[in-house]
């Protein structure tokens, strides 16, 4: 039975991406040995489902297709870098998500579409990002966060999400390769008010 590795994502707009690729290029001459991310494949993980059999996915689109129509276009600030478990040794730098109440209900209404498609609910808190890198050795850690400290990397860019992405992601030595399966359009509701 052919199982997909797939997820669910806001893609971020190309020009925020160009501008973290330089904050990211700039990082990489100081720290080369730390396994940066793409800046072409950033986006803000919705839900990880892992590897789904081929046959699950058109249910599960059309689950995401019903949460599109009840969700409006809103606005997503990114900024601040950050880091699990901490800034002071990062196994992941990240860039943050603002608080958004339009994009925490967006997760609950994914979170609870696909429990009846029998995914578990994440038990973690849900923290938005962008993951910028992964850091594996502990020497490694102390010189990301000494040079976080030195340059104080800041980034601060609005977006507005218009929809989300079902995503396959196969895994590839020289990194990730994610491949849109399905895009859900939101519905611009409050348009549809006036």
């Amino acid at each position: 039975m052919e199982k997909i590795r797939t997820f669910i994502a806001i893609e971020i707009p190309e020009d925020i991406k160009k501008k973290i690729a330089t904050l990211i290029d700039g990082l990489k001459e100081r720290l080369p040995d730390v396994s940066w991310v793409k800046p072409s494949t950033l986006h803000i993980t919705l839900k990880f489902l892992g590897s789904v059999e081929k046959e699950r996915i058109e249910p599960i689109e059309r689950t995401l297709e019903k949460i599109g129509s009840e969700t409006s276009p809103f606005e997503l600030v990114i900024a601040d870098v950050g880091g699990f478990p901490s800034l002071r040794a990062p196994r992941v730098l990240w860039i943050g998500v603002r608080h958004s109440p339009e994009l925490s209900l967006l997760y609950e209404r994914v979170e609870k579409g696909l429990e009846g498609h029998g995914f578990e609910p994440e038990q973690r808190p849900f923290r938005p990002h962008l993951t910028l890198c992964r850091i594996k050795k502990e020497a490694q850690r102390a010189k990301l966060s000494r040079e976080l400290e030195r340059i104080k990397p800041a980034i601060c860019e609005s977006f507005v999400a218009d929809g989300i992405i079902l995503f396959k992601s196969e895994l590839n030595p020289r990194g990730a390769i994610h491949t849109p399966l399905k895009y859900i359009r939101f519905k611009d509701l409050k348009k549809q008010e006036v």
